[in-house]
């Protein structure tokens, strides 16, 4: 066991321990507090410069939202009326398509029209092949009469 001079040395060492702690702990909360501060003010200073430069971009940035909606709406106009002037040209195209086919004829009645022409075709084809047929039988017929009767005329006299 210990003899109470070593627990008066110890006692006292251990006060002066404690005192030096606590003087080292008071020491660094004065030098906390004044480096809080320091940073409190560095970022307050910071703060205020990021909230200048945000404030000065916002303000940029708000007239460049406007302006490039102005943009967009006046693009939207020209595009708007591009698009009425060329549904405009659709519509009349659409007329002038209509009217095209109204003067056409279905391929159904010109394929019919057709057969009945080449029917007619073949019809005139044979007529007109009988008719040169006829006229050539009579112009030989008549050849050979006006012959024999020159022959004969010849050899009566």
């Amino acid at each position: 066991m210990a003899s109470p001079a070593e627990d008066k040395i110890q006692t006292s060492v251990e006060l002066s321990v404690i005192h030096f702690v606590d003087r080292a702990i008071e020491s660094e909360r004065k030098l906390t507090t004044s480096e809080r501060e320091r940073i409190r003010e560095s970022l307050t200073d910071k703060l205020k410069c990021l909230e200048e430069k945000f404030a000065e971009n916002f303000i940029s940035i708000e007239a460049a939202r406007k302006t490039a909606f102005a943009t967009i709406d006046e693009q939207k106009k020209k595009d708007d009326t591009e698009y009425q002037r060329r549904l405009g040209e659709l519509n009349h195209e659409k007329e002038r398509i209509a009217a095209a086919q109204g003067l056409a004829v279905s391929r159904d009645l010109f394929e019919a029209r057709n057969k009945e022409v080449d029917i007619w075709k073949t019809g005139v084809d044979k007529t007109l092949a009988n008719q040169a047929g006829r006229t050539a039988t009579w112009i030989i017929v008549g050849w050979l009469f006006f012959a024999v009767a020159g022959i004969a005329f010849h050899f009566w006299k």
